[in-house]
């Protein structure tokens, strides 16, 4: 008889980090773990807090929602009088979430605005207009993972190598509600990295 495993089961908020500069020309490294096997090691939260290329974007409100979607196409027969062939005709991988810390960094963060427009020691965001090259950026999301038959904590990071901000919405400023900025990251390929072009999900033992 099959056996449920109640140690597989996740529940728990996600920690959102982006890189902290504009990366259209060279994008920050992937963090070490991501490009060999888990090992046991501190929380992830911690070396990407302590990473001067990373930062981290505060309280979110809704959880953070990752997503992979497909289009396919079909190619049906009279015969069979359904598809005999279906197949891939594109993708897309989507990070989004509501901020709950509405400063100017977030709020540029959400407009897809470049990191030059926040002037004054971070208390001014110059409206600019958008340029044609939307700003590139790398995401990280660390939080639970399955722990399975182990009874050593272990927590999930996706790393998205190239992603740009698809959605800038607005918010509101209410009397009875807190305010947020609504964040939509698309995840687009990287072809130098053949394999893991979108990225990495690491699930890691920690200590």
């Amino acid at each position: 008889m099959p056996i449920v495993n109640t140690k597989n089961i996740m529940v728990g908020a996600g920690h959102l980090y982006v890189s902290a500069a504009d990366t259209t020309a060279a994008l920050p490294a992937a963090p070490a773990d991501l490009v060999g096997p888990p090992v046991v090691k501190q929380s992830y939260k911690v070396a990407l807090d302590a990473a001067t290329a990373w930062r981290y974007v505060g309280a979110t409100s809704g959880g953070v929602e990752i997503g992979m979607t497909q289009d396919v196409g079909e190619v049906e027969v009279d015969q069979l009088k359904d598809a005999a062939l279906i197949f891939n005709t594109g993708q897309s991988a989507m990070v989004s979430t509501e901020l709950a810390e509405p400063t100017l960094a977030n709020l540029l963060l959400t407009w897809g605005m470049s990191s030059k427009t926040l002037v004054n020691a971070g208390d001014t965001l110059n409206l600019a207009q958008l340029e044609d090259d939307l700003v590139e950026r790398s995401v990280a999301v660390v939080g639970n993972a399955p722990r399975g038959a182990a009874t050593t904590k272990r927590e999930r990071v996706y790393y998205g190598r190239r992603v740009i901000n698809v959605e800038a919405g607005g918010h509101t400023l209410s009397r009875t509600e807190n305010t947020t900025l609504p964040l939509t990251f698309r995840l687009l390929p990287d072809p130098a990295t053949v394999g893991a072009e979108y990225g990495t999900i690491l699930d890691r033992s920690i200590g």
